[in-house]
């Protein structure tokens, strides 16, 4: 079982990935960052030390970077050391090949701050090497009770479901904000909204649960929201529309 690991990276998802790891008992020794301010501010959080990639010990590497850097900084570490990374796009067929090299990917958004219950995150794993994915799969399971094996190519497509599940969900909420800051509404009016739009979908698909003036074919009511709006939000608005449309265009209501 795997006690002692080293750590490259020092934004969300190294945060949060590290105070996991430390909460559940396993060591971090090294921090490695290309900000060594934030480097220094993750090491003392974890009681691990600011090292460089050359100074890596031979023990179980995470690579928690942005997804362009990562074939960079992959060829910097030594042969010998076993590495995974955390990125959710990012196929092993596009890296460099090593004898153990493997992909842990928590399916979970991130920030510095705030705590992320890691045992209900899904971690998807995966690696060339049969002998290093079980030692991948065993290590997440120290951590997670939803430990999933997919190939490159499952990875990507769930990672652009999550990009649409999560991120452009996020946008369209702050677009909603930035409309009743202007109107200076209260945004706490829609909350409730928002909470029932959620909890739907414990229930329903997607496809069930979708309402509103798109669904119905109330042009009246979309031309007036069209009307209101200018720049992206107003092209957003309209495709988001013209998808539903086409979602539903045979249906009979």
């Amino acid at each position: 079982m795997i006690q002692q690991v080293s750590i490259i990276g020092s934004g969300n998802v190294a945060t949060q990935m590290a105070k996991a790891l430390f909460d559940h008992g396993i060591q971090i020794t090294h921090v490695v960052s290309r900000t060594k301010e934030n480097a220094m501010h993750l090491a003392k959080a974890v009681n691990a030390k600011v090292s460089e990639i050359n100074n890596l010990p031979n023990q179980l590497t995470i690579i928690c970077i942005s997804d362009d850097a990562i074939a960079h900084v992959l060829s910097q570490i030594s042969e010998d050391i076993p590495v995974v990374y955390t990125s959710g796009s990012v196929g092993l067929d596009e890296l460099p090949k090593r004898q153990k090299l493997g992909v842990l990917y928590p399916l979970q958004t991130m920030s510095k701050t705030g705590v992320v219950e890691m045992r209900n995150v899904p971690f998807l794993v995966e690696s060339e090497n049969e002998d290093f994915q079980e030692t991948i799969q065993k290590f997440a399971q120290q951590l997670s009770t939803s430990v999933h094996t997919v190939n490159s190519e499952q990875r990507r497509k769930i990672h652009m479901a999550a990009v649409w599940i999560n991120n452009f969900t996020n946008h369209i909420v702050y677009q909603a904000q930035k409309i009743t800051k202007e109107q200076d509404l209260d945004y706490q009016l829609l909350l409730p909204l928002l909470k029932e739009t959620l909890s739907k979908l414990d229930t329903k698909s997607a496809f069930e649960a979708q309402t509103g003036p798109a669904r119905r074919g109330d042009s009246k009511t979309i031309d007036k929201h069209l009307k209101a709006q200018t720049g992206t939000a107003k092209e957003l608005y309209q495709l988001l529309t013209d998808s539903i449309k086409e979602t539903y265009k045979n249906e009979k209501l």
